[in-house]
């Protein structure tokens, strides 16, 4: 039988997934890039990766919405 090796920490093995930005993490005010519409505020609180590159998003003015991590970026 083989030797069993330890997995690695959570940390570790998010920062082996394909996109995964450390910077990105639920809870986190972001600035879009475009408004979702002439309403809303141009920020939107993360709360919850989708996959790699999509995170649910609440948009003050407009709701929720599912944006690409192109669509914006962190704050500070």
């Amino acid at each position: 039988m083989g030797t069993l090796l330890p997995l690695p920490s959570l940390a570790r093995r998010r920062s082996m997934q394909i996109g995964y930005s450390p910077k990105l993490q639920s809870n986190a005010w972001v600035k879009l890039l475009q408004k979702t519409s002439p309403n809303s505020f141009d920020r939107a609180l993360l709360l919850y990766q989708v996959s790699c590159d999509e995170w649910l998003a609440w948009i003050p003015g407009y709701g929720e919405a599912c944006l690409n991590t192109k669509q914006f970026y962190p704050l500070g």
